[in-house]
């Protein structure tokens, strides 16, 4: 045995790998032969993809927020004699510096939410359109467009919707008004994604969104701005519906 395997070890082994190849190939057909469900078990399993995309956002969220935070908390104490510890700085400045923005709600405001979303998106949308370079203009035009293609796939619509203002918000190089976005953005998410099945609702955000983006290429801040605030109305009146319709529904 030992000799057939040092005589044709080689052999052997590139046998196996195409087996496994075959093996694979015929799996992967039978798989895809499969029926993939009627509409409530496609719903789920997209609903399970759409969770599996914000966990792993927020996995990493967590791990940069704890890893700001403990830098933060060693900057803020100075070791002393004797392996004690001082305070030394707990100005405003440092508090924030990790900035994890903890926000909790328990009587949502569609009207208050988007006031503040008003005020910080529309100064990343004005500063993006002055400080993105032209590959980050290329991409946010991208994610606009790439939106055509999912008009009737709510789910995907959203992933790339996260995408679209997460490039917007990259481009404006201001990290702290970029965190403060990204909380605001979550804010309600449950809604939207009630808002964003009714039809209709994603032609008129993409079509939005390629405006907004156009004006960021045209490096056009003002028209930006209008475009983006024209977009957030938009997607508040559509939340402020579904919000209408389930209220109807209970």
């Amino acid at each position: 045995m030992q000799d057939l395997l040092i005589d044709h070890g080689v052999v052997i082994a590139l046998v196996c790998a195409g087996l496994a190849v075959v093996y694979g190939a015929l799996t992967s057909r039978a798989l895809l032969a499969l029926s993939p469900g009627n509409e409530t078990m496609q719903s789920l399993s997209l609903a399970v993809q759409e969770g599996a995309y914000y966990l792993g956002k927020a996995r990493f969220f967590v791990a940069k927020f704890i890893d700001a935070d403990l830098r933060t908390l060693a900057e803020m104490l100075e070791s002393r004699q004797g392996g004690r510890y001082t305070v030394t700085d707990l100005s405003p400045s440092r508090l924030v510096a990790p900035f994890n923005v903890m926000l909790s709600i328990t009587d949502y405001d569609v009207h208050e939410h988007f006031e503040a979303r008003a005020v910080v998106d529309c100064e990343l949308v004005r500063l993006c359109a002055v400080r993105a370079t032209p590959e980050e203009r290329q991409r946010i035009m991208q994610h606009a467009v790439d939106g055509k293609a999912f008009f009737h796939d709510p789910v995907a619509f959203r992933l790339l919707d996260i995408e679209f203002h997460q490039s917007l918000n990259d481009a404006a190089e201001n990290r702290l008004l970029s965190a403060l976005a990204q909380g605001l953005y979550d804010i309600g998410l449950d809604v939207r994604r009630v808002a964003s099945a009714v039809p209709g609702n994603i032609e008129k955000s993409v079509a939005q969104h390629i405006t907004v983006a156009e004006a960021v290429m045209a490096k056009d801040a003002a028209a930006a701005v209008e475009a983006y605030r024209h977009h957030l109305e938009h997607v508040r009146d559509t939340t402020i519906e579904a919000m209408s319709r389930a209220r109807a529904a209970s």
